[in-house]
Formats: structure tokens, sequence, C-alpha cells
């Protein structure tokens, strides 16, 4: 009693992993969302995922990679919404703020691969 071990399995990588932030997914009742950027447009795309670390989440189907995904301002955004890019950040830790547009409140991530252990 009152003991307590932290222990991490390395169980191997995926190169291949179409890994995305944790906040572009909107949780369900019966599936996960996301919001493409398609157009101009709002898209939902319903996902599956798979593991998932601190600020990371693969995405196992429903996706494609080059996708561009809304990031910010999930709850405000509706379908088929026209939608103005703010900051488009298109590799891992990098934000690359586009020319300001009036009214801008979004922020959008290309779908690249990455690495995930597991």
């Amino acid at each position: 009693p009152g003991v307590f071990a932290r222990v991490s399995l390395d169980l191997g990588i995926d190169n291949k992993a179409l890994m995305i932030p944790s906040q572009a997914i909107i949780p369900g009742v019966r599936n996960k969302q996301v919001i493409l950027f398609k157009e101009g447009r709002a898209k939902f795309t319903v996902v599956e995922t798979g593991i998932r670390d601190s600020s990371s989440v693969q995405v196992t189907s429903g996706l494609k990679l080059g996708d561009t995904l809304v990031l910010t301002g999930l709850l405000s955004v509706k379908p088929d919404a026209v939608i103005k890019i703010s900051q488009i950040d298109n590799k891992p830790g990098t934000i690359n703020p586009k020319a300001p547009v009036a009214g801008d409140t979004n922020v959008v991530k290309e779908v690249q691969r990455g690495r995930s252990s597991f």
C-alpha cells in the first residue's frame, strides 16, 4: 500500500502514422470528427483514431496526407461555413502567419506524416 510505479514500454515506431494535434478532434456520442478546410469552407469529417500522446493523436482513417485541418474556433464553426485563415502551421512546431484579413479567427494545419511511438 502507498507504493506506485511508473512504467514506460517501447512497443515500436510507426513512421507512416498520420498524427494531428489533439485539439483538432471533436468528440461526439457516436464518433469523432475533425473540420477540414476545403475550397474556403468547413467540411466536417468523421475520423477513427489510434494511439495518442500528450499533444497528438494518430488518425487511422478519415484523413489523407495533405488535408488541411481547422484547429481553433471549433465551437463556432458550422458545416459548410466560409473560413478565413489567420495562420498556417505546415510543419510541426512552426507557425507561419499569412497576411492579416479582417475577421480572421482560425488556424489551420496541413496533415503530415509523423512519428508515432507505441
